[in-house]
């Protein structure tokens, strides 16, 4: 890094080789060689942040109109995009940024323990027995649902990671509410090992209707696991009051 006292004339420039940096560091005019870094393999842990981010981007192409309208509304208020408010709650729970939203009714339930050979064609509820946050007090383990507190809008985001999966099969999340199905999600397994599913639904609830998630996979035998363990992205189910 060279410290400048005047930029350099344009023949200056002009006759310098590859490319040159100018910035203002702490109020100093600075110049230095393009900054080069050498390709290196990621570590398992980039790789692993690589795989959720690209995931989370997959997730956001795939949003109905009306919940990208919701999150563009919600973002008017936010120094975030609409996007970004999304990314950032698939990863890392909806209700961190903006601060001043952040006590409305919401919560994110996850897994711990697996829920182990799911029986293929069947409905199976999955079980939350853990919380990552729980505004309000509304997420119920024991049940494993979400209970509306108040009548309004929701946003609600479920993921679930399959393993054992079989290949070219497909795997399900349902969203219920008060005991009946009211939104479904498919997708295909291409790999014969973890394969997540991600539901999505802006419901109009009252006070005391309640939420549930259920699991359901056509591989054609009864090995395929629900994950769960101690990372809360693995296996989770996000709900918020928008509006």
């Amino acid at each position: 890094m060279v410290k400048l006292l005047t930029l350099p004339d344009q023949a200056i420039i002009d006759g310098f080789k590859g490319k040159i940096d100018y910035y203002v560091h702490n109020g100093v005019q600075c110049v230095r060689r393009w900054p080069r870094y050498p390709p290196r393999k990621p570590s398992a842990t980039e790789a692993e942040a690589r795989a959720v981010f690209v995931s989370a981007v997959a997730a956001w192409t795939a949003l109905p109109k009306l919940a990208v309208d919701a999150y563009k509304r919600w973002s008017s208020a936010s120094s975030l995009s609409s996007r970004d408010l999304f990314v950032k709650g698939y990863i890392g729970g909806i209700y961190r940024y903006p601060k001043e939203i952040a006590m409305l009714p919401a919560a994110v339930g996850y897994k711990s323990v697996s829920q182990l050979n799911l029986t293929s064609g069947a409905l199976t509820k999955v079980t939350w027995d853990k919380e990552e946050y729980d505004i309000g007090g509304n997420f119920d383990t024991v049940n494993s649902r979400f209970v509306a507190p108040r009548d309004g809008r929701y946003l609600i985001l479920a993921k679930l990671l399959y393993s054992s999966t079989i290949p070219n099969k497909s795997y399900d999340c349902h969203i219920y509410k008060n005991g009946a199905g009211i939104r479904s999600n498919r997708h295909s397994a291409s790999v014969a090992d973890f394969f997540s599913v991600v539901g999505h639904a802006i419901l109009d609830l009252v006070a005391a209707d309640f939420i549930e998630i259920y699991a359901q996979q056509h591989s054609g035998v009864n090995t395929v696991d629900i994950y769960g363990g101690n990372i809360p992205n693995w296996t989770r189910f996000e709900i918020s009051l928008i509006e």
